[in-house]
């Protein structure tokens, strides 16, 4: 058997301006959520506790905050994002609570365009785009405790690199559930970087776009 799942996350880019916008949040059944990059960056990690007898996004990054005082310049250049809180770590997470756990499963990364957010200028995107971050080994003791660090030879964590629109990389995967029992495993997210080629971007604009975390490829073994 096989089950795909679909977990959707927002991005914003700020050239030049502020936003306020919801914080983000995960399903009740564990299988999407919501990460808002945002101008006024406010939280590092949105987490859901999965119900007992599934398997699900248990967290994911709250925020992807590339500033407010960027500018739109005659060379390419690497943003990088700003945490208010740079203690905060941000973390993507699968927690399996299925009765026996086996077979796979995976969490892939997918970038959508980055588009002006004036919806009379949806056509004015950021060409040539991409978001890149490191991904590092993490698992859980509980739904409130921080990540340590951790590696299996049945897990996998890929960091993400000049990830375009309509692209998708692997973040975690597993070729072994039950290698892993019932223990909440993902990854921190560190260095996230947007890269905008020269000359793209209109000034005093705020932009945003989607990257989506999908929980997928589940299979019972």
């Amino acid at each position: 058997m096989k089950k795909i799942i679909t977990s959707s996350a927002l991005a914003l880019i700020a050239l030049g301006a502020g936003l306020s916008v919801s914080a983000s949040s995960i399903s009740m059944d564990g299988q999407k959520g919501n990460t808002d990059v945002r101008i006024g960056f406010e939280n590092d990690s949105t987490v859901d506790p999965v119900e007992p007898g599934t398997i699900g996004l248990s967290r994911i990054p709250t925020a992807f905050d590339f500033g407010q005082s960027n500018r739109v310049i005659d060379q390419p250049q690497i943003i990088k994002t700003h945490n208010a809180n740079s203690q905060a770590p941000q973390y993507l997470a699968v927690n399996d609570l299925r009765a026996e756990q086996k077979g796979t499963w995976e969490v892939n990364a997918t970038a959508s365009e980055i588009v002006n957010m004036d919806q009379d200028k949806s056509t004015d995107k950021l060409t040539g785009a991409n978001i890149s971050f490191t991904s590092n080994g993490m698992s859980f003791a509980d739904t409130t405790a921080d990540g340590k660090a951790f590696s299996n030879d049945a897990f996998g964590v890929s960091s993400v690199s000049k990830l375009g629109a309509g692209q998708t990389q692997k973040v975690l995967n597993t070729k072994d559930a039950s290698a892993l029992g019932s223990k909440e495993v993902g990854a921190q997210i560190t260095d996230v970087s947007l890269y905008v080629p020269a000359n793209v971007g209109t000034p005093n604009a705020l932009y945003t776009g989607t990257v989506t975390w999908t929980l997928d490829n589940v299979t019972q073994g």
